[in-house]
């Protein structure tokens, strides 16, 4: 930098005038910590070597945007209004500008230079908005314990665990649902009902019991099974909001080896508006990717990935799924 830009750039998040997300991108890109002190914070603040790093925060950074929209307008890094309401209150904020006329006095040493007039158009902004506005959807994730699944059992339910850390987990906001989707030979096995998970805390001890549920013994999934258990009334009754619009099924496997033919239900989901569908693709034997696809809202709900730190990557896209849908 040719300059020194902390100062501006923290006056600018401290009156909350733009949130700043910085993007570095190429080797010339050496003081991670400078790029970061500008900007909301380390959350804010993206690196990449190449293009194909660089196109990867693209839902990072339309991540934020869309954070941003659902708290109120508060974008990365800026600071909340510092009224304090209580949690639940609706507030009207209404905001007249009237018509503003500026003169500035430009001088210098050497001449006088006229006048500068600007003026500023009327604005009668109306706001309503609900501070700390909390997202309230259920979600219900399909989890491959198969036996493609044994060695990444773990990370499915950390991505799982993932996702979720950003929410308010609890039965006033997300619910919660999950089910283990074993193969053929054993079917799915409804670990929680909306109803059952009550906290964050919560969600992790029953994603430690889905090894009770495995089926390590056969390959396959029973995914159709699955998705009509997600319709079933006994289900559905069991915690599934009908006040809400936004319900989600996020289906997470290590294998496309389908045991039974899940596209009519998947279909008759979709179009009856009863959840939206993600698919998520881990390890090397997803291998027809279109038949993931194929169950999912489309090419842009459905995602794989061959390792860790791929599937990883994914959280982003789901959330802005999400967030888009909210």
């Amino acid at each position: 930098f040719d300059d020194e830009p902390r100062r501006i750039a923290g006056e600018i998040l401290r009156n909350g005038t733009y949130g700043i997300i910085t993007v570095g991108y190429g080797p010339q890109v050496t003081d991670k910590a400078a790029l970061q002190a500008i900007s909301g914070g380390a959350a804010c603040s993206f690196t990449a070597d190449d293009t194909t790093g660089l196109l990867n925060q693209v839902n990072s950074v339309k991540l934020l945007i869309l954070e941003g929209d659902a708290n109120g307008g508060k974008y990365c890094g800026m600071l909340p209004p510092t009224t304090t309401v209580e949690p639940g209150t609706t507030i009207e904020l209404t905001t007249t500008v009237t018509a503003t006329t500026i003169t500035i006095e430009e001088t210098t040493t050497t001449e006088t230079k006229s006048p500068v007039t600007t003026t500023f158009p009327t604005l009668e902004p109306t706001m309503t908005t609900t501070p700390s506005e909390v997202l309230r959807f259920d979600i219900l994730f399909l989890v491959d314990v198969s036996k493609e699944a044994k060695d990444r059992l773990d990370d499915m339910n950390n991505f799982v665990k993932t996702v979720m850390s950003a929410y308010d987990v609890s039965l006033q906001s997300v619910r919660v649902g999950l089910i283990a989707v074993g193969s053929g030979e054993t079917g799915p096995t409804t670990v929680a009902s909306f109803r059952s998970i009550q906290t964050y805390e919560g969600l992790l001890e029953y994603l430690k019991a889905m090894r009770g549920h495995a089926d390590f013994k056969h390959d396959g999934q029973a995914i159709e099974e699955a998705l009509t258990t997600a319709v079933l009334k006994n289900f559905m009754n069991a915690g599934y909001r009908t006040s809400l619009k936004n319900h989600l099924i996020v289906y997470v496997t290590a294998t496309t080896k389908f045991d039974d033919e899940p596209r009519r239900i998947a279909g008759e989901i979709l179009t009856n508006g009863t959840y939206g569908i993600i698919t998520v693709g881990y390890g090397p034997q997803v291998t027809d990717k279109a038949a993931l696809q194929a169950i999912s809202g489309g090419a842009a709900c459905s995602f794989t990935a061959n390792d860790i730190t791929g599937l990883m990557n994914q959280v982003n896209s789901v959330k802005l799924l999400i967030l888009e849908a909210e």
